[in-house]
């Protein structure tokens, strides 16, 4: 049997407390889905911003001279469904479901984000 000195186990005691504030730090601040937003972005510039939730169900058309893309925000999850950009990278990306997933339309200079701010 290993036998520890007071000293050792003091040493301890200190690190599985701040072990014990770390993690509970780190489970604070990752977001809830209900303190999430999908945020639109045309050309650096804040097009709109929807708080995203269960109960979030929301169309929104993107119209722009650069072009149009349609988003759906449906199911926990967010979308483009449609767009008339020449390489339709952004409608064949996965749908967007939680902090920091991204859709991006180059060609409209299009961000669609999912956020906790």
């Amino acid at each position: 049997m290993i036998l520890l000195k007071k000293r050792e186990i003091i040493i301890i005691l200190i690190v599985a407390i701040f072990a014990a504030i770390a993690i509970l730090l780190i489970n604070k601040e990752s977001p809830a889905v209900s303190g999430q937003y999908v945020v639109i972005t045309v050309n650096k510039e804040l097009y709109k911003k929807i708080p995203f939730d269960n109960d979030t169900c929301e169309t929104i058309v993107v119209q722009t001279d650069l072009g149009s893309n349609t988003i759906v925000i449906n199911n926990n999850s967010v979308n483009v469904m449609d767009a008339d950009c020449p390489d339709l990278v952004c409608v064949n990306t996965k749908p967007a479901t939680q902090t920091g997933d991204m859709i991006v339309c180059l060609p409209h200079r299009l961000i669609v984000e999912i956020t906790d701010r």
